[in-house]
């Protein structure tokens, strides 16, 4: 085969390469190889296909054989680099960094990459140096901008972080991480308002941001915005409903709604002990996959004239409504009690969590029984105190989870 034959087989790589057709672009990488296996820059850009794909030990391979046929290649020990910090090898990529740079001192790439290694070996002081070392070489080099703000924030500076996370938005205004960085360096300093400036902003970018969702949240509790705060927090539960933190959060946010809340809402709750007060007196929740369970029981009680929040008897009313704000109010304060039916699915869903969530804030807020638990197997809830009585399903059977509710509203 002729060299123009063998380019014309790596520039097809490349091309697949560049439009980030990662394995078809190493399948001519590897046709290529087989008339060159000396060729470096081959090696190296099927490592680079092979780590966008994932594959870092791959990877690590095909810089490996470039190393070999280069060795003072700076190119594939920065690739190498990167391929082993995705590894969480960082002690390893950092060294490769080293060589690529006693090579080519200049090159801010490997400079900005060892700043990260660094980084996450907590080791900020010297991850700054290496961000400043780049930024003498390109001074507009976005990500070691916004990196040396995080480790500035991160050793407490918060107000020099701030310096750099503006530049770092004066090149990318659009940079939500940014913007959620800054908002947290200004939360740090407790000017709250601005911080919520910044949070917001950063949602508006991107709406799951769960970091956030999350810091909006705590912000908002400091300013005493308490229901604005349940909000966010709640918005980010959706999204990390096994975050202990926040839900922990969350909860002592409602302790403190609580205790806070003025004369005319305390009473409006002291006062709520007949079923009349409420727009519903059950409110179900419960897995999908045992919803057959659900609806016959959600049948028998709209049959003793109970009123019984349960979806399917509700969908014209439910169709285009907020669901995260409505069930706000539905398995919270217009309810009399909610109807936990605790499963294996239960635990896992989302959607069950978030419904769980707001009921046990609830039940915080009125500091009385206002969960009650039904157990359809033997599957653990967190946030289920285990000291909570519960009903066993398949003991009491349909009719005897019944005629316990209509007990309980009587009572």
């Amino acid at each position: 085969m002729d060299s123009g034959e063998y380019y014309s087989l790596k520039n097809k790589g490349i091309n697949f390469f560049k439009r980030g057709l990662y394995k078809e672009a190493i399948e001519w990488f590897d046709r290529t190889l087989k008339i060159k296996p000396d060729d470096c820059s081959s090696l190296r850009n099927k490592g680079i296909s092979l780590v966008w794909l994932g594959r870092y030990k791959e990877a690590i391979e095909c810089y490996d054989k470039a190393l070999k046929i280069v060795p003072d290649d700076p190119d594939s020990l920065r690739c190498k680099g990167i391929a082993l910090f995705y590894l969480e090898r960082y002690e390893e990529a950092i060294k490769c960094y080293d060589r690529a740079l006693k090579i080519k001192p200049d090159d801010y790439d490997s400079l900005r990459n060892k700043g990260i290694s660094l980084f996450q070996l907590k080791r900020y002081k010297e991850a700054i140096e290496c961000y400043d070392r780049a930024l003498k070489f390109k001074p507009d080099d976005y990500d070691s901008l916004r990196e040396k703000g995080v480790a500035l924030s991160c050793m407490e500076m918060y107000k020099e972080s701030i310096k750099f996370f503006d530049r770092a938005l004066k090149i990318k205004p659009d940079d939500y991480n940014s913007l959620r960085r800054k908002g947290a360096s200004l939360h740090w300093l407790k000017r709250y308002k601005e911080a919520i400036e910044y949070y917001d902003q950063a949602l508006k970018i991107k709406h799951d941001d769960y970091d956030s969702l999350k810091g909006k949240g705590i912000a908002l509790g400091f300013l005493g915005m308490y229901k604005e705060a349940i909000e966010s927090l709640d918005q980010g539960l959706k999204i990390k409903p096994d975050d202990y933190q926040s839900l922990e959060i969350r909860d002592n946010i409602l302790a403190k709604m609580k205790d806070n809340r003025d004369t005319k809402i305390k009473t409006e709750y002291v006062n709520k002990t007949k079923q009349d007060d409420f727009k519903y007196d059950i409110a179900l929740s419960f897995a999908g996959e045992d919803r057959e369970i659900v609806e016959q029981i959600a049948e028998k009680l709209a049959e003793n004239n109970i009123q019984v929040f349960y979806d399917e008897y509700e969908k014209a009313k439910l169709w285009g409504k907020r669901l995260s704000t409505h069930f706000q109010k539905t398995y919270g304060e217009n309810t009399c009690f909610v109807l936990v039916f605790v499963s294996k699915e239960y635990s896992l869903k989302d959607w069950t969590n978030f419904e769980f969530s707001i009921a046990r804030g609830e039940a915080k807020v009125r500091g009385t029984e206002f969960i009650l638990p039904v157990r359809l197997d033997n599957t653990p809830l967190f946030g289920l105190p285990d000291d909570m009585a519960y009903l066993d399903f398949n003991t009491e059977g349909i009719e005897g989870i019944v005629s316990a509710v209509i007990a309980k509203l009587n009572d």
